[in-house]
């Protein structure tokens, strides 16, 4: 068969991707990636065809900022650093998700966000898909076209969670509260959908949830989050409702939760291509641990800069190797992927070694304790290898949300970016350094990812959901 991924301009996102992209085209299925022009030259790295949709993006233009031409609605201006701390997608106390707390995150989201990414690429990629026929749309849970231009196209179509699944969590409790009732259109996310399937002379039922569901969650929805640290399921969810749940003869468990059908995958960490030194081992120091700094791709490139401070992240950190060699317990070595840019200005002290760039799949198995904003790539692999975690969120998305959880099963801990100081980033490294259970925490959730079907196992089970969802 053929299938289409798609995914916002981030590398991180596409990254997600190209494990299972490739695991299918190892199976023998045709596969191209769609996103916009600046990601082309990293699919072709990754040895998969890229299709260049939507205007190239300059790089200088940072975050979302919804302008005429990128939206059907108004011009307007939102600085990013501070509404998502009110309107946080990521919320998960019942007694604030109300219908109005829900319907103004999504009345925030889908013009500021959803459209932003996703409007200049509509109508390319509605185009490439009814020119190259894909029988299934593999799309990032932030790229909505993929679902509108599947829905146009008479593809199948599911969405490939990077992290948790915020979108259904929170779209799911807004339905579930009320949302659209008397059959009146007051869901924003919908609204906006089901207007770009009208640009396209398709139409959907509002009354059917099923239908507008697709659109919103996919069909069903590949995630490689362990079940552990996933959102819980709330009172009065909505989903998919695509009845699949069994049935797959594939020995891969698929099961119904927040938004909807749920195919488990194991994370494979993927961070492009790389070159390592032989001497990659030699950081000065010759401590006892082992601490990697890494803040991320994604914060710098869509937005222009990390939200963490890392002169103080690394001045905890110098701050730490002298401490631990005063108690007689060995140095604190760090190795940092940071780039220049980023430690300009900045004292980087002895004990720190930094390095442009090395894959995650090679360093973080060698540390004790990754420090991070909580990112998906660093996330996950630290999972993967079962190395505990300090995890410092730059509140966007769901990384304040993962750490909380990580902190909650004792596999880490979440500081509070706000008010940040080098001590707390020392107290919080040295606690995880020397207390055992984190490691031990950290392992169980190793054991747990590695026990999910790995994304070869999950390829025969994709088939089986598109040939039942493909319209005939």
């Amino acid at each position: 068969m053929r299938v289409l991924f798609h995914t916002i301009p981030a590398r991180s996102h596409l990254y997600a991707q190209i494990p299972l992209a490739w695991a299918l085209r190892a199976a023998g299925h045709e596969v191209c990636i769609a996103t916009e022009p600046s990601l082309a030259a990293e699919v072709t790295a990754a040895g998969l065809t890229a299709v260049p949709v939507g205007p190239l993006v300059d790089p200088a233009d940072h975050g979302p900022v919804v302008a005429g031409d990128r939206s059907p609605d108004d011009e307007q201006t939102v600085p990013l650093d501070t509404w998502p701390e009110w309107l946080d997608i990521g919320e998960t106390r019942p007694e604030r998700l109300t219908y109005e707390y829900t319907q103004a995150v999504l009345s925030a989201y889908t013009p500021l966000i959803f459209q932003y990414y996703e409007w200049p690429v509509l109508d390319d990629l509605v185009g490439f898909v009814g020119w190259w026929g894909p029988d299934l749309v593999v799309w990032d849970s932030l790229a909505f076209a993929g679902g509108v231009a599947a829905v146009v196209g008479g593809a199948a179509h599911c969405r490939l969670l990077f992290g948790l699944d915020l979108v259904g969590w929170v779209w799911g409790w807004y339905r579930g509260l009320g949302g659209g009732r008397g059959g009146v259109v007051d869901d924003p996310l919908v609204e906006w959908l089901g207007w770009c399937l009208g640009r396209f002379g398709v139409g959907l039922d509002e009354g059917d949830v099923g239908g507008w569901g697709e659109l919103v969650v996919g069909q069903w929805s590949v995630d490689p989050v362990p079940g552990s640290l996933a959102l819980p399921v709330g009172a009065g969810l909505v989903g998919s409702g695509s009845g699949v749940g069994s049935g797959l003869g594939s020995g891969v468990g698929v099961g119904v939760g927040v938004g909807g059908v749920r195919v488990p995958v194991r994370w494979v960490p993927f961070s492009g291509g790389g070159v390592v030194s032989g001497s990659f081992g030699g950081w000065p120091g010759g401590g006892r641990w082992r601490v990697l700094v890494t803040l991320g791709v994604s914060h710098r490139e869509l937005l222009g800069g990390d939200r963490v401070g890392v002169g103080v992240v690394l001045a905890g950190l110098a701050g730490l190797d002298g401490w631990f060699r005063g108690c007689g317990w060995g140095g604190v070595e760090v190795v940092a992927t940071l780039s220049g840019g980023q430690v300009a200005g900045v004292v980087v002290p002895s004990n720190v070694g930094v390095v442009e760039f090395v894959p995650l799949d090679v360093v973080v198995p060698e540390c004790d304790v990754v420090v991070s904003h909580g990112g998906a790539g660093a996330f996950q692999a630290a999972l993967v290898w079962g190395v505990p975690q300090v995890v410092v969120p730059d509140l966007l998305w769901d990384t304040a949300r993962k750490g909380v959880r990580l902190q909650e099963v004792g596999a880490g801990v979440v500081v509070d970016p706000r008010g940040l100081d080098a001590d707390g980033v020392r107290c919080a490294v040295g606690s995880v350094l020397l207390d055992g259970s984190y490691r031990v925490a950290a392992g169980r959730l190793r054991d747990e990812v590695l026990g999910a079907p790995a994304p070869a196992d999950v390829v025969p089970v994709l088939e089986t959901l598109t040939y039942r969802h493909k319209p005939q």
